[in-house]
């Protein structure tokens, strides 16, 4: 299955709320720990959120409704 990363949290706290977003959307997703540019040029560990590919459009709607703006993958 073709999978989008949809969402980098960068805290547990984000990555629950992301989590609760996901699962009550009935939204199959995997997540791994993934290194993610910052500004800077420094690098971080946070959570990278994938979802099937048709379902990516329709995720990163639900993340920014929720207010979950800060770590939406375009």
């Amino acid at each position: 299955m073709n999978r989008q990363p949809i969402y980098v949290a960068e805290t547990t706290r984000e990555a629950d709320r992301v989590e609760s977003v996901l699962d009550e959307a009935g939204i199959d997703y995997t997540l791994r720990l993934d290194a993610v540019p910052r500004e800077g040029g420094a690098c971080f560990q946070g959570i990278l959120y994938e979802v099937a590919a048709a379902d990516a459009a329709k995720c990163r709607k639900l993340m920014l409704h929720q207010g979950l703006s800060r770590g939406v993958v375009t």
